[in-house]
C-alpha cells in the first residue's frame, strides 16, 4: 500500500510470520539487554542490537524489499540489508537492522537515516531506504511513528495547516501490529513519548545500495563471511 508523505513514497506492508518474528524479537530483548540510550540518535529509547543474524526476520525484511522494488519499480538485485554492500555477506556486523524497545516515558527525537560524509563505514555503500516493522505495537495505546513535514510549509502557511494535508506539520501513519513501512532515507521522522504500561517493539533498520560481492568485513573483523550462515539463529 502505498503513502502519500510530502511527496515521497512510502510503502506500507505486513508480515507473514507475525508471531514467529515477535516471538525471535522478545528472544533477543531477553538474551541481549538492550543500551538505556542512544545518544546518536537523541533516543530514550532502548536499542538492541543482536550479535548474531536471524534469518526469519531478514527473510521477512527482504520478501517485503521485493515487493517495495516492484512497487517502485526499481532494480531489486540492487538493493541489500547489508551495510557493506555486499548482498552475500553473512558477518553480524554488516547487517543494517535493529531492535528498539520503548519503555512508559520514552521517546525519539527527529532524526533521519542518510549517509554523511564524514561517516566512517564499512564501504561505500549508501543508505537508500529505511524502514520500522512494529513487532509488538497497540495503535490505540502505543507511542506514534511521526513523519516530520521538512519544508516551512507548516509556518507559512499556519492558518490552513487543518484543510490542507500538505501543510501539516506532521503525518502519521495508520500501522498495526506485524506491518513495516519502508520510505527514503532522508525522510525526518521521530518517535512520540510512550505512556503506556506495555513495552513497544521494533524492528528499524537501513536498506543499502549493492555495490559487489566482495567487501570489507574479512579485514575489518579478521574473517570471511560468505554464503549461508551455519551459525546458530539470534536477532
Amino acid at each position: 500500500m502505498k503513502l502519500d508523505v510530502w511527496g515521497f513514497p512510502v510503502f506500507k506492508y505486513s508480515f507473514e510470520n507475525q508471531d514467529k518474528v515477535l516471538e525471535e524479537v522478545l528472544k533477543t530483548t531477553e538474551l541481549i539487554k538492550p543500551v538505556d540510550t542512544s545518544d546518536e540518535w537523541n533516543a530514550t529509547s532502548m536499542i538492541s542490537t543482536p550479535e548474531e543474524r536471524n534469518m526469519c526476520i531478514e527473510g521477512e525484511i527482504n520478501k517485503c524489499i521485493e515487493k517495495f522494488s516492484k512497487d517502485l519499480s526499481i532494480p531489486g538485485e540492487m538493493l541489500t540489508l547489508n551495510e557493506c554492500g555486499n548482498p552475500n555477506c553473512n558477518h553480524p556486523k554488516s547487517k543494517a537492522y535493529w531492535i528498539n524497545a520503548y519503555k512508559k516515558g520514552q521517546h525519539q527525537d527527529t532524526h533521519w537515516h542518510m549517509t554523511l560524509e564524514d561517516d566512517y563505514r564499512l564501504s561505500n555503500s549508501d543508505v537508500m531506504f529505511s524502514f520500522t516493522y512494529f513487532a509488538k505495537y497497540d495503535p490505540e495505546k502505543d507511542a506514534k511513528f511521526i513523519f516530520v513535514n521538512p519544508s516551512p510549509a507548516p509556518k507559512l502557511f499556519r492558518d490552513w495547516v487543518e484543510t490542507v494535508p500538505e501543510f501539516r506539520p506532521a503525518f502519521i501513519p495508520e500501522v498495526q501490529q506485524g506491518d513495516i513501512i519502508i520510505f527514503p532515507c532522508f525522510m525526518l521522522h521521530c518517535v512520540d513519548t510512550h505512556t503506556s504500561e506495555d513495552t513497544r517493539l521494533t524492528v528499524s533498520g537501513n536498506i543499502h545500495n549493492k555495490i559487489g560481492t566482495v567487501c570489507k568485513c574479512d579485514t575489518r573483523f579478521g574473517e570471511i563471511f560468505t554464503g549461508p550462515s551455519t551459525k546458530k539463529k539470534s536477532t
